[in-house]
């Protein structure tokens, strides 16, 4: 799972931890919404460890047992943002996936943010589509199912709402300066942005 490596390694990089503090803010990091196993953990640290991505050290503690702290290496920050920037459509249009690269958005540079933003984009656009009343009410009267009119209803307006939102992230990014141009540009910008 792409999004757990870059979930492992990007907390990593912000300061070095042992397995059980570094499970607990993988958890903490996912809202509580799913716990972390150690049969997961433990060879993902490996693997990565074998791949030189990160470095252990045993740390000795005072009438405690020892631990052993692990620390992203620059090999494991470059592996990082590969995998922040593989975000092809497969990716785009998992949520997860893209809710992972955007918590670390401050690791990527402002290009590598945009494309993402657009490829999410893309995909919650082209899945609202889909969306309209029409479908909405042959759906409902093919399973004769007001239910599944309400859930339907439901998942659309959480699309407009996402969508909107990847569009005030994305006016954000062009304001905070990704192009530094004229604001003629950037409203130029910013309508090119939203059509890809």
């Amino acid at each position: 799972m792409a999004s757990l490596d870059i979930l492992i390694l990007a907390l990593l990089s912000r300061q070095p931890a042992h397995g059980y503090e570094l499970k607990k803010r993988v958890e903490a990091a996912l809202g509580g919404a799913m716990g972390l196993n150690n049969k997961v953990l433990y060879p993902t640290l490996k693997r990565f460890e074998a791949m030189g991505a990160v470095t252990s050290e045993l740390v000795t503690q005072d009438a405690l047992p020892s631990r052993r702290v692990f620390s992203v290496t620059d090999k494991g920050l470059d592996a990082l943002r590969d995998m922040l920037e593989d975000f092809d459509s497969a990716a785009a249009r998992n949520p997860g996936e893209f809710q992972v690269r955007f918590a670390f958005f401050d690791l990527l540079p402002p290009g590598g943010r945009m494309e993402i933003l657009q490829r999410r984009l893309k995909v919650v656009e082209s899945d609202l589509e889909r969306f309209n009343p029409g479908f909405v009410t042959n759906a409902c009267s093919r399973w004769a199912d007001s239910h599944l009119g309400a859930l339907l209803e439901l998942f659309g307006k959480e699309l407009g709402c996402e969508r909107d939102w990847l569009r005030a992230q994305m006016d954000a990014e062009l304001d905070s300066g990704w192009q530094r141009r004229t604001s003629a540009a950037r409203a130029g910008l910013r309508s090119e942005a939203r059509r890809k």
